[in-house]
């Protein structure tokens, strides 16, 4: 096995690792995204540092955006750098891999 294959094994393995938590994650964060800053707004009506939460506010929702967003990029690396369509599966593209490997070997013997 090259390195090649060694680094595109790893890179499906951590790939499909991906697969397995990434739902999770973005439900998660959307619940997360609308209850957190919720509360901030909900705790600025109420006490008087109306400032403090209202910073909390804004900046809660640019860090759970940016989390998802991540966690979406992610995805995209792992897709171009295992070049897979936009929604393909990684099984999907090896079983096409190992029918191309198998029509190129019939065509050599022919």
């Amino acid at each position: 096995m090259t390195d090649k294959e060694y680094t595109y094994n790893q890179i499906q393995k951590e790939y499909q690792h991906y697969l397995t938590y990434r739902d999770k994650i973005i439900k998660r964060g959307l619940v997360v995204l609308f209850t957190l800053p919720l509360f901030f707004m909900i705790m600025m009506f109420f006490l008087a540092n109306k400032i403090l939460f209202l910073g909390l506010w804004i900046i809660s929702f640019i860090i759970i955006a940016f989390l998802l967003s991540f966690v979406d990029y992610k995805g995209y690396y792992y897709r171009k750098l295992l070049n897979l369509d936009n929604k393909n599966s990684l099984k999907e593209n090896n079983s096409s891999k190992n029918e191309h490997s198998k029509e190129s070997e019939n065509e050599k013997y022919l």
